[in-house]
């Protein structure tokens, strides 16, 4: 393995505990009512001055946005696709599309909820854009 190699793979484990460390802060700082803060007594009630709007899609959507980067930074990490065969990163967002489908049809207790849908596929979206360009300096299309 060379040094670029092993840099790559770094940074993609890097990448993983940093998204998932920022999707748990997100969690804590936007939602009123963590579970575990009950524990220590703590009362904590955030005052964002955001829109409603954005603070909604904040609180809503930006950890489970963030945690689907890291889990699919770390199948990366573990599988090493080397920037090809990345679209399986897509089977990632099928573990959420079968949480969401388990809360749609009743067996799992919440809310299914589509706009997680489309987060995981997002996030995994992302992910593959990022590795394509650390593995391979970006997209190559052949004219034909």
């Amino acid at each position: 393995m060379g040094r670029k190699y092993r840099i790559k793979r770094f940074v993609i484990l890097f990448a993983s505990i940093l998204t998932l460390l920022t999707g748990i802060t997100v969690y804590i700082c936007f939602n009123s009512k963590v579970i575990g803060l009950d524990i220590f007594n703590i009362s904590y009630q955030p005052k964002w001055s955001l829109s409603p709007v954005i603070l909604y899609l904040v609180r809503s959507y930006l950890a489970d946005f963030l945690w689907m980067i890291s889990f699919s930074f770390f199948i990366q990490f573990v599988m090493d696709f080397r920037g090809k065969r990345i679209y399986l990163l897509f089977l990632c967002s099928s573990i959420g599309l079968l949480y969401e489908l388990l809360q749609y049809l009743g067996i799992v207790s919440g809310t299914a909820d589509w706009f997680d849908v489309l987060t995981y596929l997002l996030g995994c979206g992302f992910t593959i854009v990022f590795i394509k360009i650390l593995y391979l300096g970006g997209f190559h299309y052949e004219k034909g």
